[in-house]
């Protein structure tokens, strides 16, 4: 008899000649107690392998504690997702985000800005390439990161909103690593000593507005970043009408990033809440921006923005 916690996974993950690292559950039925099929020390053959592909109603699990791991064998095969065109693109994207998460949200917490960052290119590195390879689509995205206001997950999703709307722009390359590694640092500012600010009150209303500040000195002094991740950190909170802060810039005085980065954090606080059942779906949210007539946003931009998302939602 099983007393673990299972946390269920899809059975493509499994490759042959591979191991696992942590034992393997299968139940062919509902409510049929799962039993295991992999032992943590054994390489998956090609008969387990194709037992794993032959059944359709096939759920496979492994031990939840032993999700770490899971996250690092992903880790290690992540090329292989990002190419291999015989899984849907959905799944490899989900897949793909279920490797970055987990490490993002340790390097997020850290103290040491100097590693926070180098994990923030290497991400950016990999969510450029997702965007050339795979087919990702923003409700994909918010299903496969879900929903919520933890800090590291909504930076991740910025991030690689930042990199679908710059792609649509025409930017490619070192740019869109630049717009990625932006969405991801760009609320770094609201952590300190891998603490976020989560306390009500005046004091903490202040340092949420200051947070942009904070940000960008804690980015200024590395040479790892370039002059558009530190304006996304810093002006990100800018309106091109002066009502924003954190010095309320007007106008082409605000960084393209950080316009950028403007809508789609926008759009990320629409679909995420502390309460799921009070967000907004994505077409709700499309349809609340595409009816602000306020001169906060960039308004060419914020049109790509919106045919963008339209077609993901009519893709999707």
């Amino acid at each position: 008899m099983i007393s673990l916690t299972l946390h269920e996974i899809h059975p493509a993950t499994i490759l042959p000649q591979s191991l696992m690292g942590f034992n393997v559950y299968l139940s062919n039925g509902e409510g049929e107690r799962p039993v295991k099929f992999l032992s943590s020390e054994k390489m998956v053959d090609e008969t387990d392998y194709d037992q794993l592909r032959e059944n359709a109603n096939l759920k496979v699990f492994i031990d939840a504690t032993s999700l770490a791991e899971y996250r690092e064998y992903l880790v290690a095969h992540s090329s292989k997702w990002l190419t291999d065109e015989r899984l849907p693109s959905r799944l490899r994207t989900a897949l793909l985000l279920e490797c970055l998460v987990a490490k993002w949200q340790s390097a997020f917490s850290s103290s040491s800005t100097d590693t926070t960052i180098d994990v923030a290119k290497e991400i950016s590195e990999r969510l450029v390439l997702s965007i050339e390879f795979l087919d990702v689509r923003i409700p994909d995205v918010i299903q496969a990161l879900d929903m919520g206001i933890d800090l590291a997950r909504h930076s991740l999703r910025t991030a690689i909103y930042c990199g679908l709307l710059g792609n649509s722009m025409g930017y490619d390359g070192t740019v869109l690593n630049e717009l990625c590694m932006g969405g991801l640092l760009h609320d770094i500012g609201k952590q300190s000593n891998g603490e976020s600010f989560k306390s009500a009150g005046p004091e903490n209303d202040r340092s949420m507005r200051a947070h942009p500040l904070f940000g960008f000195r804690r980015l200024c002094n590395s040479r790892n970043v370039t002059t558009t991740v530190l304006m996304m950190c810093y002006q990100h909170h800018e309106n091109l009408d002066g009502s924003g802060f954190p010095v309320r810039l007007i106008g082409d005085e605000i960084h393209f990033g950080a316009k950028i980065c403007a809508i789609v954090n926008r759009f990320d606080h629409l679909t995420s809440s502390e309460n799921p059942r009070m967000a907004y779906t994505c077409g709700s949210a499309g349809r609340i921006m595409e009816q602000d007539r306020s001169n906060r946003f960039d308004q060419e931009i914020m049109k790509t923005w919106l045919k963008l998302l339209k077609s993901h939602l009519k893709n999707s």
